[in-house]
């Protein structure tokens, strides 16, 4: 299991410059989960347009971290909204687990079934998620979300640029 950054486009783009000096982007790639398509309720869209890079590292059991920022809240739509849905998505496809999401403190569990029993149904979505199936190598998802809106924003110990080895040497 590795670790894996990815940054949300566009506006994960925006604080590139902070984040390089923090942590580790050697090996950063680049997803793009859209906000306005949460705003409008594209479910299936979000899901068509996830890169299979993302995905597969997801079905690889890697720790996924997904940077982001918003220019009016603390946590882009994106983040709070978008990879939730993603995360109720895969926990109950992939897994046929039972996943909680939590979308401002709310309860979105009712509302995300709806969504789902839907989109299920869209042969782009079903066809891309079930030969992704095939490539599954754990049994849950380790997926995680950092809002880049503050230039002091904690930085899960575990993406830090330097490791301890590194800090002894000096």
């Amino acid at each position: 299991m590795k670790l894996k950054s990815y940054l949300n486009l566009t506006n994960g783009l925006n604080y590139l410059s902070i984040l390089k000096d923090k942590v580790d982007l050697s090996n950063a790639d680049f997803v793009r989960i859209q906000s306005t398509a949460c705003e409008q309720k594209l479910w299936h869209k979000i899901l068509v347009e996830l890169d299979y890079n993302f995905l597969v590292d997801i079905a690889s059991g890697n720790q996924v971290f997904v940077f982001d920022t918003s220019a009016c809240k603390n946590k882009s739509r994106a983040l709070y909204q978008g990879l939730e849905w993603v995360k109720y998505f895969l926990n109950r496809y992939w897994f046929e687990k039972e996943y909680i999401p939590i979308v401002n403190g709310y309860n979105c569990t009712s509302y995300f079934n709806e969504c789902y029993e839907g989109v299920i149904k869209i042969p782009e979505v079903k066809s891309k998620y079930k030969y992704l199936k095939k490539f599954i190598m754990t049994d849950n998802l380790k997926i995680y979300s950092i809002s880049c809106n503050y230039p002091d924003m904690a930085i899960p110990s575990i993406l830090l640029q330097r490791s301890n080895t590194d800090k002894k040497e000096q």
